[in-house]
């Protein structure tokens, strides 16, 4: 009989709630003192949605943000947000370099209203039927 210590680790899945991938168009603002600390010359980004969870979602774009940056964002998807686009707080979790020179950017909710995070989570209930 194995010992607690002397037992394999199990596998621990960070991922917390399901997430789909849905397209949609994403605009993120950087403030000035965000953008002089990481060396943006950009106040706006563009990217494009590719996934989204009720905690965060992802995207692409054409810039690096380094993970930890705290932005604002809007998203259009009108699968999701049919009157007016998802506005939120964030901060940068994760960032992957993809071809093309695109980089692969995950991005964990901080504010958000209670009414979007409702419609995120009835879309990923009608999408994972």
């Amino acid at each position: 009989m194995m010992s607690e210590k002397n037992q394999p680790k199990r596998q621990i899945n960070s991922r917390q709630v399901p997430r789909v991938p849905v397209q949609g168009k994403i605009q993120l603002v950087i403030s000035p003192r965000m953008q002089s600390a990481v060396g943006l010359v950009q106040k706006r980004i563009e990217g494009e949605l590719t996934d989204m969870s009720t905690l965060g979602l992802g995207m692409t774009s054409g810039i690096f943000l380094p993970k930890g940056s705290r932005i604002q964002g809007q998203v259009s998807s009108a699968r999701i947000f049919k009157s007016r686009p998802l506005r939120f707080v964030g901060t940068v979790m994760n960032i992957g370099m993809q071809s093309g020179h695109r980089y692969r950017v995950g991005i964990k909710f901080e504010r958000i209203k209670s009414h979007d995070r409702g419609l995120i989570q009835n879309f990923i209930d009608r999408e994972s039927i």
